[in-house]
């Protein structure tokens, strides 16, 4: 018994075509390196809890990736208070949330 002797003759058709790929724009924190993705809250969490472990990045590039997160943690709705504590004396240009 074949596979497709189960399927009507137009099924046989629509199982041989191939699928599309949708190209979805990855969003990381540190975007030149790729690192701590943007995607979801469990992303943002990780993203939070492993911001002073990336290596390889200057100033100005952790202050782009806090500001990024801090926007991203605003559209999942995640409370940022301990983070933003966290990150006070890394760089004057930090904008510090009350």
């Amino acid at each position: 018994m074949k596979l497709f002797e189960i399927f009507p003759e137009d099924l046989k058709k629509q199982v041989s075509k191939p699928t599309k790929v949708v190209k979805v724009k990855l969003d990381f924190a540190f975007p030149k390196i790729k690192k701590l993705p943007l995607m979801s809250k469990r992303n943002i969490l990780s993203a939070m809890q492993h911001f002073f472990n990336v290596k390889g990045v200057t100033d100005q590039e952790r202050v782009e990736a806090y500001k990024k997160i801090l926007e991203k943690a605003e559209v999942f709705k995640i409370c940022t208070m301990g983070f933003s504590e966290q990150c006070k004396g890394v760089s004057q240009d930090m904008p510090v949330l009350d």
